[in-house]
């Protein structure tokens, strides 16, 4: 019987990886044993027999470098034992031996969070040295994934807290010109034409640089938490933007034709969903032809796994080769027209959050389509960034 505190030390001065074997078959061990001694590198065993034993070898210095563990121990068995070490062993790699080769038991051990499950039935010095090399380089590339992403999640605060900082700074200066621009033209109460003309010009300059400014803290914020979607009908939500945008509807007297189904639904939150819905209308709005009255057609089409909001209109359209240039920060295709460049780079933003898109579809004739792809309730939500594994991606694009 090979004692607990027995240990392969091989001879030499390389860096010796330790391994805790949680086994109370000696068999198994001696097997171990030998096939650690014919290692690539050094390996240090300790044995524990009990669950109790493998609790006391996980507080001796230095902590192993890799756990393996049977689902038979005398005081211990099957996935209590996997949970028991996983909570023990603070994050240390692990890997479980099964005396059975199913797939469920390797399933639930995986899920509970070790690198891999060994049926002892499949048990070879091949099998062993390679379970052990893929459970020590994935821990290895899950520790440095963790570090850059606690590093880039300190990086985003700072500049979150840089960008209000500045737009602090630069909107103070921003508030106190207006009013001066505003007491100008009030004190010279239309004496001089032009200069008063000059400071109504100024005033709304410095009000477009703040709106600006105002759209740029607007897609800085949208880099943090991902917001929690539920079940949001789309027919209540269009008829509320249209109520929204009820003025400039009113100003432009354009055609508005709905066909929405009545089940129509998405997953996401009403603010976000209304917040690109009004986007899109007010663009298509903005952007009408001069030469024709404007044409609005809001639809859904359902897909097997989304639901496509589609806002198609008649007006001066968007060029084939800017149809991604439009979804850019600060690009703006029509000067002349108001804005600040930022609208459709935040709709898309707020889309992908969600595991969506927007994007611009081909439309026949004069006009744009603009279509929102949002995934159904049907399907579960996955808290993901932007790319999302399992979004089978724009089904037009």
């Amino acid at each position: 019987m090979v004692a607990i505190d027995s240990v392969f030390v091989p001879e030499t001065q390389r860096h010796t990886w330790t391994m805790l074997l949680v086994d109370d078959d000696d068999a198994d061990v001696a097997l171990f044993h030998s096939w650690m001694q014919r290692a690539d590198r050094p390996w240090e065993i300790r044995r524990a027999t009990s669950m109790r034993e493998a609790v006391v070898e996980l507080d001796r210095e230095p902590a192993p470098d890799l756990i393996v563990c049977g689902l038979a121990l005398p005081d211990v068995s099957g996935m209590q034992a996997v949970r028991s070490l996983v909570s023990a062993s603070s994050g240390i790699p692990m890997i479980v031996l099964s005396g059975s080769n199913r797939s469920d038991v390797a399933e639930r051990a995986l899920r509970l969070g070790v690198e891999d499950c060994i049926s002892r039935e499949e048990m070879s010095e091949d099998v062993v040295r390679r379970a052990i090399r893929f459970a020590l380089t994935r821990h290895k590339a899950q520790r440095r994934l963790a570090a850059l992403e606690a590093s880039l999640q300190q990086a985003d605060s700072e500049l979150d807290d840089y960008a209000h900082m500045v737009a602090h700074d630069l909107r103070a200066p921003l508030r106190t010109s207006r009013l001066f621009a505003e007491e100008i033209a009030h004190q010279l109460d239309g004496s001089d034409e032009d200069v008063a003309a000059m400071s109504r010009h100024l005033n709304e300059t410095l009000g477009q640089l703040d709106r600006l400014i105002l759209s740029m803290l607007d897609y800085a914020g949208l880099r943090g938490s991902i917001p929690i979607p539920e079940p949001v009908l789309c027919e209540p939500v269009i008829e509320f933007v249209l109520g929204q945008v009820s003025s400039d509807l009113a100003d432009a007297r354009p055609e508005v034709r709905l066909d929405i189904e009545s089940s129509a639904s998405v997953l996401a939150t009403r603010e976000l969903l209304i917040r690109i819905l009004c986007n899109l209308v007010t663009n298509a709005i903005k952007f009408r032809s001069p030469h024709r009255r404007l044409e609005l057609d809001i639809d859904t089409v359902t897909r097997e796994r989304t639901l496509q909001i589609r806002v198609a209109d008649n007006g001066v359209g968007v060029p084939f080769n800017q149809r991604e240039r439009i979804f850019e920060p600060l690009e703006r295709l029509d000067p002349s027209v108001d804005g600040t460049g930022f609208g459709l780079a935040i709709c898309r933003r707020m889309a992908r959050s969600i595991g969506g898109d927007v994007w611009v579809e081909s439309a026949e004739g004069p006009g744009t389509v603009m279509v929102v792809e949002l995934l159904r309730p049907t399907d579960r939500y996955r808290t993901a960034p932007a790319s999302v594994f399992d979004w089978p991606g724009p089904a037009s694009m």
